[in-house]
Formats: structure tokens, sequence, C-alpha cells
């Protein structure tokens, strides 16, 4: 899971991102893998891939606690990370790889974010905020031979 943490995740903007990126963990059951990416100004991973048992879950929930808002939103630095984590993952048999990518759609990085090379992979877009830039999300499904893509306002 990719998620922005920048600065224009104001005005409950990041509890709104919380709350989904919870009620998403708990619908992953014991044999999903999961990371979270978090991006701004840099990206960085808090813990490596974990296998969402309960005891998993708890941990990851404390990463969502602590999430705050800075930096600005680069986005192109959080899906390398990401998919330097799905191309390092030891157990890739019998998988099926996937990026949420969680943001605002509101980039500082030109959009490069399209030029990052997903292959076959696919890419799930939650934008958070009802000023989202729809063409950003898309842009990254576009990009990604699977054009998988959700585009849910998560502001509301």
């Amino acid at each position: 899971m990719t998620v922005l943490s920048s600065t224009s995740m104001k005005e409950g903007r990041i509890d709104n991102l919380k709350t989904a990126m919870k009620f998403l963990i708990r619908k992953l059951s014991y044999i999903d893998l999961l990371s979270i990416v978090t991006f701004s100004r840099v990206a960085s991973r808090p813990r490596p891939l974990l296998l969402m048992t309960k005891e998993a879950q708890d941990l990851i929930d404390e990463d969502v606690d602590s999430l705050k808002a800075h930096g600005c939103t680069n986005m192109a630095l959080g899906l390398t990370m990401a998919l330097q984590v799905l191309n390092d993952r030891n157990h890739k048999n019998g998988r099926f790889p996937a990026i949420m990518f969680m943001s605002d759609g509101d980039p500082t990085d030109k959009n490069r974010a399209a030029e990052v090379p997903l292959g076959d992979l696919a890419v799930h877009t939650f934008a958070v905020g009802s000023d989202f830039e729809s063409n950003v999300c898309f842009s990254l499904t576009v990009f990604s031979l699977k054009k998988y893509s959700v585009n849910a306002n998560l502001e509301s």
C-alpha cells in the first residue's frame, strides 16, 4: 500500500486516509502480504512485507496511526519504492502482487509517476479529497498493463 503523507493532506484528509487504510487492512487475511510505503518529499517503508496475521495487522495499524502530513507530493518516489518492495519479495509463486496507491492526486513532481515502469503490475488508485486530479490517478493505471483502477473519493 503506497500512501501520501504530504502537507496537501490537510483538513481531515489524513484522518480519512487512515480510516480507509484500516478498512482495507482488515479485509486482508493471513495469506496476504502487506507493506506500507509512505511518500512526501521522500519515500519510506516502516516495515518489511508482513503476512497479515492479527498481530501484523495490529503493527500496521500502529504505523497508520503515526502518519503525519508533511512535505510535498512526490508520487514517483512512492511508486518506485513500492515497486522495489514487490520486486524484492521472497514469496512470489501463486501470488498476484498489486499496488494500492492512495493520494490526493496533486503531484509536485509534474506527474513523473506515470514514467515509473510498472509492467504488468496491477495498480489500484484511491483519491483522497473532492479536488483530486483524476487524470493523475488514471495515468498510473494506463501505464500499468493490467489497467486496474479504483477511483474513490475518500473525503466523504
